[in-house]
C-alpha cells in the first residue's frame, strides 16, 4: 500500500483506532497529508505528538461538506507543499528508529546471547 501512498496527495484514515499507527507513520514519513479523525488521535497516543490540524494533517470536520471544503482549500500547490513538509518534519522530529534500537532492541538481543 505504500506505493499507493507515494502516488497520493491526501491519505484518508477514517478508522477510529489503528493500533500503533502504521498508516499514520507511513504517510508522515512520505510527507503525505493525512485526513483523519481528531477524536482518536488527540488523546494520549503515539501519533498524537505529530498530528496538528492544518499544520501536519487535516482533521475530519463534523460534516462531509465541511471536510470537503477544508480539503479543497488545502489543495493549492503552496498549501500542499506546506502541509507535506510539515508532516515529514514532524515524523523526522518524533521518530528515531536508531535510538529505539539502541535503547530497547540492542539490549534485548545482547541479553539473549
Amino acid at each position: 500500500y505504500v506505493e499507493k501512498m507515494i502516488d497520493s496527495t491526501f491519505i484518508f484514515q477514517r478508522k477510529f483506532a489503528e493500533g500503533m499507527g502504521h498508516v499514520i507513520h507511513n504517510a508522515l514519513a512520505l510527507g503525505r497529508i493525512l485526513v483523519i479523525n481528531r477524536e482518536t488521535y488527540e488523546k494520549d497516543n503515539i501519533a498524537s505528538t505529530m498530528l496538528y490540524d492544518e499544520e501536519t494533517c487535516l482533521f475530519i470536520e463534523d460534516s462531509i461538506e465541511g471536510t470537503a471544503m477544508k480539503i479543497l482549500s488545502y489543495s493549492l500547490p503552496h498549501q500542499i507543499k506546506y502541509l507535506s513538509q510539515n508532516a515529514r518534519t514532524a515524523f523526522e522530529k518524533n521518530v528515531n528508529f536508531d535510538k529505539g534500537f539502541e535503547e530497547k532492541l540492542k539490549p534485548f538481543f545482547e541479553n539473549l546471547l
